[in-house]
């Protein structure tokens, strides 16, 4: 046997067909607990477990409760659930019956706190959890129905309402939907039909009280009786034996009354549980068939469905092509009314293209005159070209004995330049003496200085030496004088030497400016040498596009003579046609003359013979 939907299976539903699966859980052993609660309250319990069961039904089938309404609800179960857990003597059936009630209606409670709630996934848990609460205890209040609760499980996954922990789409879970019936009985019976039933029960459980407080006091009496009987026996008293005898038989009637209910009541059990039995065997058969008969109904269906798929998609391919005939046909029919009006237009356009062939022709002549009278002027232009060129070469010459001469005077002016610069060299050179004789004048005015010390230390050396030292300053002074003046002289030479090479430079700037431009003006003229060359090229290339041009319109002009000869023999076939059909339809209109005067003609002879011919009479 298979095994029962554990927590994680039921995960694979939303939380709307996990309500529906514990609410059919519920309500498959509503009957068991109806069956078998009593005492003064059982009508308020039953009805509290009933409404709870249809408040989860309700909700699975996508009805939105009030919580406070299903919490109400929920509180009424608990007292039922505390009233059958505390019978006496207890009741297992009723007490696992309303503790499935009661998951139910938790399951259902907790289904609506998923919306609101904070932890949607621990509220869901609590659904599983009490889902899973509900078909144990269902299954512990009657085992039979395992295999029912497993069947409506795998109905509600192929069903596929939704996802865990959504609440997923409404299923309808009472007996006229998709689930089917949840047993044999009908509905539970209502407060009023239980408060009767179970008036009848008070009533037959008073008889029954009855019956034992009466087989009480017959025993009590026997017991007076065989009391009295021994005091009879041994104080001789007397005793009535008719009323012993009576009351020993009435004792006997009542307990084969006793014995007879008590063995109805078991048939009754017996008979119940083998009826119980049957009903779920055959109801668990039919479902079996009624579910294989869907599935043949559905793949007979499918199948149906499929043909029927298929004979419209042929149907829409004949009609494809019936129509895709009937318009080529029609396209045909439009062709044929169109080549034949072409036909006309073609013969129409024929006379019009011949009309401008001559029009052509002749403004063709009048382009070849032009073309004649433009290649005429582009031969002046070419040979006015070609003097041009002639001038510009002279030109050309004539800028290069220039640039020849130019360049001769840069590199005379070069050389000029290195003959400058040879000097600057030689000046440099002097200047370079100039300070080495003046170092070895401050050499000399050191020693001067060291000697004139030494003159102060010994002063009878100096005053023997005085006239030649004066005469020796007096030659230092005027060798000083002369390197003064050859200072300024070389000075003054080095500055007149930098002018001559600024103007050197000045005048060598000049002449490269000079030669940039007469290089520039070369370029210049070698761009419109060869500006001349690209228009003389151009000129070529526009004279062979003339002369190709003048090519085609030749070949066009045969083309179009071409054309003109095939219209003209055409336009001729078409006439000779014309006249021969005209001549045919002449000839046709002279024979049906000629038909109808000798048709006429018959019915004249015919007339006038019938005129001879005498007329029988009867």
């Amino acid at each position: 046997m298979a095994a029962m939907p554990t927590s994680d299976d039921l995960k694979q539903l939303p939380l709307r067909s996990v309500v529906a699966y514990a609410a059919r859980c519920a309500r498959r052993v509503l009957r068991d607990y109806a069956g078998s609660v009593s005492g003064a309250e059982a009508a308020d319990h039953i009805e509290a477990v009933s409404s709870s069961i249809r408040l989860a039904l309700e909700y699975a089938s996508g009805m939105d409760h009030d919580p406070s309404t299903v919490a109400e609800a929920e509180e009424c179960v608990v007292q039922a659930v505390i009233a059958a857990g505390s019978a006496d003597p207890p009741n297992r059936t009723a007490a696992f019956a309303s503790n499935a009630a009661y998951a139910a209606i938790d399951a259902t409670l907790a289904a609506i706190g998923t919306r609101n709630s904070a932890d949607r996934a621990a509220s869901a848990d609590k659904v599983i959890l009490a889902a899973v609460t509900c078909a144990d205890a269902a299954c512990a209040a009657r085992p039979r129905i395992k295999p029912l609760l497993i069947r409506d499980y795998r109905i509600l996954v192929k069903l596929n309402l939704g996802a865990y922990p959504d609440l997923g789409r409404p299923v309808d879970p009472f007996d006229r939907g998709p689930l089917g019936p949840t047993n044999d009985a009908p509905p539970a019976p209502s407060a009023e039909e239980m408060r009767k039933l179970l008036a009848q029960k008070a009533m037959l459980q008073r008889e029954v009280q009855k019956l034992k407080e009466e087989q009480k006091q017959f025993a009590e009496g026997q017991g007076q009786t065989q009391a009295n009987q021994e005091q009879a026996g041994d104080g001789n008293v007397p005793y009535d034996s008719n009323a012993i005898a009576e009351a020993q038989q009435h004792a006997q009637q009542l307990e084969q009354e006793l014995q007879t209910i008590r063995e109805e009541r078991d048939e009754a059990h017996r008979q119940r549980e083998q009826i119980e039995q049957e009903f779920e065997s055959k109801l668990q058969t039919r479902m079996e068939e009624l579910e294989k008969s869907a599935e043949e109904q559905r793949r007979e269906l499918r199948q149906t469905v499929d043909a029927l798929h298929q004979d419209i998609e042929t149907s829409r391919v004949q009609l494809s092509e019936t129509s895709q005939q009937l318009d080529e046909l029609r396209l045909q029919h439009t062709q044929a009314v169109e080549a034949r009006e072409q036909m006309e237009q073609e013969r129409n356009m024929l006379q019009q293209e011949f009309n401008q062939y001559q029009d052509q022709r002749e403004a063709f002549e009048r382009e070849a005159h032009e073309f004649s009278e433009r290649q005429q002027a582009f031969q002046e232009e070419v040979e006015h070209l070609g003097r041009e060129r002639e001038k510009l070469a002279e030109d050309k010459q004539t800028n290069v004995k220039m640039s020849a001469s130019k360049q001769k005077e840069l590199m005379q002016l070069e050389e000029r330049e290195r003959e400058l610069a040879a000097g600057r060299s030689k000046l440099e050179a002097a200047h370079r003496t100039l300070a080495e004789q003046q170092q070895q004048h401050e050499i000399a005015q050191q020693q001067f200085q060291s000697d004139f010390n030494q003159f102060q230390n010994s002063k009878a050396q100096f005053e023997q030496a005085q006239q030649e030292w004066s005469q020796q300053k007096a030659d230092v002074e005027q060798r000083e004088s002369q390197l003064q003046f050859a200072k300024q002289q070389l000075e003054s030479d080095h500055h007149e030497l930098d002018e001559q090479i600024e103007r050197f430079r000045q005048e060598r700037e000049r002449f490269d400016t000079e030669r940039q431009q007469l290089e520039e003006q070369r370029q210049q003229i070698e761009m419109e040498a060869g500006q001349l060359q690209q228009d003389r090229d151009g000129l070529d290339q526009w004279r062979q596009e003339l002369e190709q041009q003048s090519n085609d319109l030749n070949q066009e002009r045969e083309h179009l003579d071409a054309q003109a000869q095939t219209i003209q023999e055409a336009q001729t076939s078409v006439d000779e046609e014309r006249d021969s059909l005209a001549r045919e339809l002449q000839e046709y209109h002279d024979e049906r003359r000629r038909f109808s005067e000798a048709t006429a003609a018959l019915h004249e002879v015919m007339h006038r013979f019938d005129e001879f011919i005498p007329v029988e009479t009867h």
